[in-house]
């Protein structure tokens, strides 16, 4: 349930010792793995987080 107390915020979640020496891949999965742990900033059913690239070797 939303909490809707005035002057609420979301936690932040990152932590720069985990995301440090991260490649791209790793930062991008890093990143949607904690935006997706609150669910009150996920969207259901998906459509969250998107990777898009021509090469895709890159992520092999």
């Amino acid at each position: 349930m939303l909490d809707k107390r005035s002057g609420s915020r979301l936690a932040n979640l990152w932590d720069d010792a985990k995301a440090k020496g991260l490649s791209d891949p790793e930062l991008l999965v890093y990143r949607s793995n904690t935006l997706g742990s609150d669910r009150r900033v996920t969207n259901y059913g998906g459509g969250n987080m998107v990777a898009t690239s021509a090469d895709f070797t890159r992520l092999k």
